[in-house]
């Protein structure tokens, strides 16, 4: 009798460890499926309207490579604080509701700097911004909404240098449930998917005005992620701008009908990690910005971290705790029995 029942114990210890393993190993398929990414994803982000078809080139859309790309920009003489806070203009824009194309009040812009330097500022009752006395460091641009408030924003980290000279105006763009679409969104493709740590590839941007009117101020910006280093910039139109991993093409107007082609160089470094995900940006005067990526996945390299959530923890992280505070609550259970 106590055989008979030693063996029932066991069976049943097995069958609960058994379920557990199962469980713990379902919670680890589950945040890899919800955390990853598609392998060669490429587009607008979640929530913004499918790209359009890949547009072929104009026969005026030659490129033309410039003669020396520089590395570094910076201004021929540097004018002291006084001069600067008198010269500098404001980066400045609107918030752009796409549901009826009318400015939003009250959205806090933030500028933040590669350096961790940041400024931000709120719009005011049409929905402009406007900031004052910046230079020529690389900055990401975003909204930052409340949430709750059923808007989200159509683009994130916009790459910018906002260069005294330029006059920058970067219309950013919010959707809700009514979201019209946004009427220039850019194509981009890469050289090739899959590479190797010290390939070269490229990502090309392609760029054409559909609709009746002209657009102005037209700029194209990538900076690079982690993985990739800038090589070069070409430009069918307008002019080549690079500074560390930050590349831009300085367009300015586009017709109705007319494209631009931008070549962005770039090589896989040592230190890549796998899947490195690059993202461009297109701005104009005439609405909101748009955004393009796509993803490299990096033969051999080691797998890249997760995203992090707003609360600064990796989700990975937080899948991976709860499923071993789970394994273990299971295997005590088992032991107990």
């Amino acid at each position: 009798m106590s055989t008979l029942y030693r063996r029932r114990t066991r069976r049943k210890k097995a069958g609960i460890i058994g379920r557990s393993l199962g469980l713990f190993l379902l919670f680890l398929l589950l945040g890899g499926l919800l955390l990853s990414p598609p392998v060669g994803a490429a587009g607008v982000p979640q929530g913004t309207p499918p790209p359009r078809p890949t547009l072929t080139p104009t026969p005026t859309a030659t490129l033309t490579p410039t003669p020396t790309i520089p590395v570094s920009i910076t201004p021929t003489s540097t004018p002291s604080p006084l001069e600067a806070q008198a010269s500098f203009p404001s980066l400045q824009g609107r918030v752009i509701n796409l549901a009826d194309g009318t400015g939003v009040a009250g959205v806090p812009v933030k500028l933040v700097g590669v350096d961790n330097w940041s400024v931000e500022a709120t719009t005011d009752a049409e929905g402009n911004y406007a900031f004052g006395r910046l230079g020529y460091d690389v900055g990401l641009l975003n909204i930052v909404l409340e949430e709750g408030n059923g808007l989200e924003p159509v683009t994130q980290d916009i790459a910018i240098v906002p260069r005294p000279e330029l006059g920058l105006v970067v219309n950013l763009g919010v959707r809700g449930d009514n979201a019209g679409p946004l009427p220039l969104v850019p194509s981009l493709e890469v050289s090739r998917r899959t590479v190797n740590q010290g390939d070269v590839v490229t990502f090309t941007v392609r760029v054409q005005n559909d609709l009746e009117t002209k657009v102005s101020g037209v700029m194209v910006t990538d900076l690079l992620p982690q993985g990739l280093a800038l090589s070069g910039v070409r430009t069918s139109r307008g002019d080549p701008f690079t500074q560390g991993n930050y590349a831009a093409a300085y367009v300015g107007d586009l017709g109705p009908g007319e494209e631009v082609v931008v070549e962005i160089v770039a090589d896989v470094t040592d230190g890549a990690f796998s899947p490195v995900v690059n993202r461009v940006s297109l701005i104009y005067r005439e609405h909101a910005a748009a955004q393009a990526t796509v993803q490299l996945n990096v033969h051999g390299a080691q797998p890249a971290m997760l995203p992090v959530t707003g609360f600064g923890l990796p989700l990975a992280g937080i899948v991976l705790a709860a499923a071993l505070l789970l394994f273990g609550w299971l295997r005590r259970r088992a032991a107990a029995v």
